[in-house]
């Protein structure tokens, strides 16, 4: 079950994913696009077996301020 996930929002191109399990190893990564297929892939990929992941996020640059 993932229990943190850490995502690279890129300011272009692919945003890098990172998940951990319980026992804090790596358990899945991907990347995703800003379209609406690529936000329901991150969606599918970190909630599809029921987990309430912590959530953080670097932006590159200023992409926080979109």
């Amino acid at each position: 079950m993932i229990k943190s996930v850490g995502i690279d929002l890129a300011g272009t191109g692919e945003h890098k994913v990172r998940c951990l399990d319980e026992g804090a190893q790596l358990c899945d990564g991907f990347s995703f696009q800003t379209t609406p297929e690529g936000l329901a892939k991150l969606e599918e990929r970190i909630f599809s077996d029921g987990s309430n992941p912590v959530i953080v996020f670097e932006p590159t640059g200023l992409a926080w301020l979109i």
